[in-house]
């Protein structure tokens, strides 16, 4: 895997991971640059249910 090949050019695995775990909110929040919402959000905090302790 591509990822093998990144540790065998003497990258540190740990680094790579973190890397790949970053990348994940990263595109979450490009998309969201890219494609806005351009009606009224229905998933506001106002619209989840919570369990009364």
């Amino acid at each position: 895997t591509v990822l093998a090949a990144y540790i065998s050019f003497g990258a540190q695995p740990s680094h790579l991971i973190t890397a790949s775990v970053m990348s994940a909110p990263a595109a979450l929040c490009y998309s969201k640059l890219f494609y806005p919402e351009t009606e009224k959000s229905q998933t506001t905090f106002k619209n989840i249910p919570l369990q009364k302790s």
